[in-house]
C-alpha cells in the first residue's frame, strides 16, 4: 500500500495536487499556489507560490522543473530543465556559529553526482535580515560533475552593472585546480 501511495503521489496530477495540500498542513506557516502542472517526477510548473513563516518571506512567479529521477537509482540527480523567473525571499537573519570546528580534510565531496542541463534563473531577490539584498538579472548554468571534478560547460550570471561569464572545470580536491575561461 505505502508503494501505491508513493506513485500515486509522484506520477499524477492528483498526486501533486494531494502533496501541495499535504505540504500546507504540514508546514509552519501559509503557504499557497495559484497554480500547480505536472507531476513531481516531472515535468512540473509552478505559478505564483507563495510562502510566509514568522520572519521568512518567499514568492515564486514561476517555476518550471524537469528531471530524471530513475537516475537516483544510479547514484546521480539529473535535472534536465530548471526556470525560475520571479523570485523574491526574505530569510531571518543567520545565527553566527559560536564554536569553530577544525578540519584536517580540506577536500570537498559531493554526495551524489550531479547533472545540470538548462538551469536559468530570472528576476531574483534573495536579501537575509537587514542586509542589502542580492539583486540577479539572469543566471544560466549548464554543468556536470564526475568524481572529484565539476565541468562547466556554461554559467552565466548577469547582475547589472556586471556581467560573468565561466566554462571550464573545478576540482573539489586540495589544492583545488582550475582550467577556466571567463569574462567580467
Amino acid at each position: 500500500i505505502l508503494l501505491l501511495c508513493f506513485v500515486f503521489l509522484t506520477t499524477s496530477q492528483a498526486g501533486l495536487d494531494t502533496s501541495l495540500y499535504l505540504a500546507k498542513k504540514i508546514l509552519p506557516g501559509t503557504l499557497s499556489v495559484t497554480q500547480a502542472r505536472g507531476r513531481l517526477v516531472g515535468p512540473l510548473t509552478i505559478s505564483d507560490l507563495s510562502y510566509q513563516n514568522q520572519q521568512t518571506r518567499i514568492n515564486l512567479s514561476t517555476l518550471d522543473f524537469d528531471w530524471r529521477p530513475a537516475a537516483l537509482f544510479t547514484g546521480r540527480l539529473s535535472v534536465k530543465k530548471l526556470y525560475i523567473n520571479g523570485l523574491t525571499a526574505q530569510l531571518p537573519q543567520s545565527q553566527e556559529e559560536k564554536t569553530k570546528k577544525e578540519k584536517t580534510d580540506t577536500s570537498l565531496s559531493l554526495p551524489i553526482q550531479l547533472t545540470m542541463q538548462n538551469i536559468s534563473l530570472h528576476h531574483i531577490s534573495i536579501q537575509q535580515g537587514d542586509a542589502a539584498p542580492i539583486n540577479i538579472q539572469r543566471s544560466d548554468l549548464n554543468a556536470i560533475s564526475s568524481g572529484q571534478t565539476i565541468t562547466i560547460h556554461q554559467f552565466k550570471l548577469d547582475s547589472a552593472p556586471y556581467f560573468f561569464s565561466l566554462k571550464g572545470k573545478i576540482s573539489l580536491e586540495a589544492p583545488y585546480t582550475t582550467d577556466n575561461t571567463g569574462k567580467l
